[in-house]
């Protein structure tokens, strides 16, 4: 499994065709979370500082909403939409 920042669709299709290329499947889980709860769960992680959190405040979580490409079928690759 790779955690991997795939917010828009370049990157994903990079992605898709690296792993085609390997010959390895692809699927994407997107979380699709209110941003009140994004921005709460970063502000947590910012306080605790977790060793291996990525840390972000809440400008930048509104920031990565604002730009955030939500995957598309026509991509080609499986996703699975959590809420």
């Amino acid at each position: 499994m790779l955690d991997w920042n795939f917010w828009n669709r370049g990157r994903r299709t990079d992605a898709r065709r690296r792993a085609q290329a390997a010959g390895a499947p692809l699927r994407v889980h997107w979380l699709d979370l209110p941003i009140k709860l994004v921005v709460e769960r970063a502000l947590v992680r910012l306080k605790e500082q977790p060793p291996d959190a990525h840390r972000i405040d809440e400008e930048g979580v509104r920031h990565f909403a604002t730009i955030f490409e939500p995957p598309t079928i026509d991509e080609g690759i499986p996703v699975d939409r959590h809420r």
